[in-house]
């Protein structure tokens, strides 16, 4: 069949949007269904982060790994949000007692030991986390090399596995405790879902000095490789001029997949599965798989190879990939990504924004006692770090600042002051 010729009953090519659409879709699906993946030569771990929630941040890890795995890649996706969402989506048992991601964090448990395969493709596992998980924040801080642990983890299970993986896929939470430093410490890349909305932009920034940071302490091949553009809405204008900023201030880690607002990816976390298990055939789903697609292409390149057009490039891999639909261009450009998170958070999300209300005030105590000298360190350790759960924490925050906490040092930060 040539590009041009229609798939809608009764032939001929039906001259509206809503013709176009299906005959469009239909083109994909049927281009990406015959698509080989080529494996990437070594494993790809990246961290699926934003300190904002209900940015599509699970919705990202989860879709991206089965749309890889439905293609024949060995994908793993560790759950390092204590919601479990990830798990949820992927058909892993997380109930209190199931062997977490927790038990490989403060115990040591190996990974082997925690794997389970999701029901999405046997060639996709997940390590799963519980309500464990959530206390997890506090114990690391009396580990040694605390920020090690998951990337210790990682590499004993990378170098046992009898199946390598190609893609780790480590779901985050949306804070920047010490889940989100082990996770960045861990991966070789971070993929960062953006909601396009303004308030987005300022925590990409807050995000962005994280990842230098981590980059400079513990982590110095940790790369910022991808941003993806969510819950897009080309109707908008506001959306559009959020796509333009991003585009302008991020030019090269920026894709220019869009994958638009759709209700089939807002419906599938209801039936515990993936908008790819769940309607292969929508929109939402296609374009979750056309981005890897297009990602891999710009990965699959050798180290000492050269692009001098990006356009071309584009043009050619995904012509390459059969995806070159010329009468419905596709959605999909290196600097453009989106796609919609479903649901939304339960309270304990808030929880963590709590917590950044304290680290917040904890930094201004720093700053108006003298800043990182050894008595403060000492007063800090003594006070909060060392308790454990001896005290009720507010009570160790108290005892540490001589009062409760203030939102006010947030506000600031935060630009709102």
């Amino acid at each position: 069949m040539k590009q041009t010729d229609s798939i809608l009953p009764g032939g001929g090519f039906q001259d509206t949007p809503l013709a176009a659409e299906i005959n469009e879709n239909t083109n994909r699906m049927s281009r990406i269904r015959s698509t080989v993946l080529d494996r990437p030569i070594e494993t790809r771990i990246f961290t699926v982060a934003n300190q904002k929630g209900g940015v599509g941040k699970t919705t990202t890890a989860v879709n991206l790994a089965v749309a890889l795995a439905d293609k024949g890649m060995n994908v793993l996706v560790i759950d390092l949000d204590p919601q479990g969402n990830a798990s949820t989506a992927l058909g892993i048992e997380h109930n209190m007692g199931v062997p977490s991601i927790y038990n490989a964090l403060v115990q040591n448990v190996p990974l082997a030991d925690l794997v389970q395969t999701s029901p999405e493709s046997e060639n996709l596992l997940c390590v799963p986390a519980t309500l464990q998980l959530a206390g997890a924040e506090m114990e690391l801080y009396s580990l040694l090399a605390r920020e090690y642990r998951l990337k210790n983890a990682i590499n004993q299970y990378l170098e046992s596995a009898t199946v390598r993986p190609d893609y780790v896929f480590i779901d985050c939470p949306p804070s920047l405790g010490q889940l989100t430093v082990n996770a960045f410490t861990a991966a070789t890349e971070v993929l960062i879902p953006i909601q396009c909305e303004y308030y987005a932009l300022e925590g990409l920034t807050q995000l962005k000095v994280s990842i230098d940071m981590i980059r400079s302490v513990s982590n110095p091949n940790l790369a910022l490789s991808t941003i993806l553009l969510t819950m897009y809405d080309s109707r908008t204008k506001l959306n559009m001029a959020v796509v333009e900023d991003v585009r302008n201030h991020f030019p090269t880690q920026t894709l220019e997949t869009i994958i638009p607002r759709q209700v089939r990816v807002a419906e599938a976390p209801s039936f515990g599965q993936t908008v790819i298990t769940y309607d292969k055939n929508s929109t939402g789903a296609i374009s979750y798989m056309e981005a890897a697609i297009l990602d891999l292409a710009w990965h699959s390149l050798p180290a000492d190879a050269e692009v001098s057009s990006v356009e071309e490039f584009e043009a050619k891999a995904i012509a390459d990939y059969g995806l070159d639909y010329h009468a419905v261009p596709t959605r999909y450009r290196s600097t453009y990504f989106s796609h919609i998170f479903a649901g939304g958070y339960s309270a304990g999300y808030y929880g963590y924004i709590w917590s950044e209300v304290l680290d917040a005030d904890t930094v201004d105590w720093f700053k108006e006692n003298g800043g990182l000298t050894r008595a403060n360190g000492d007063h800090f350790r003594n006070s909060l770090l060392s308790r454990g759960g001896s005290l009720n924490s507010m009570q160790m925050f108290r005892n540490f600042r001589g009062r409760d906490a203030d939102i006010q040092p947030l506000l600031k930060r935060r630009g709102l002051l």
